[in-house]
């Protein structure tokens, strides 16, 4: 199964202190059971600003990922004001 985290910052957050363990958490997306398919940070009208989060992980269900995210520093650190978990339905 596919979920997509759809994840908006708060924009009082301080992102760069978060982004190192971040992006070692994914790395370590294994452990919890699930793959990242696809991620990267959303862009404001810019195409520079990071103002959230958008990710697409592969796992056997549900609660993985919600777990997987539960522990991701910029959730732990209050970076993301709003996050949303749903399946994804890959069509391509």
């Amino acid at each position: 199964m596919l979920i997509a985290i759809h994840a908006i910052d708060d924009p009082a957050a301080q992102r760069p202190l978060y982004y190192d363990g971040h992006k070692a958490h994914l790395a370590r997306a294994g452990e919890y059971g699930v793959k990242l398919v696809i991620g990267g940070p959303l862009l404001g009208d810019d195409g520079r600003t990071p103002i959230g989060s958008l990710m697409v992980f592969e796992a056997s269900d549900k609660e993985s990922v919600v777990r997987f995210n539960a522990d991701d520093p910029f959730r732990k650190g209050g970076v993301w004001r709003t996050v949303c978990l749903s399946q994804f339905d890959r069509r391509t």
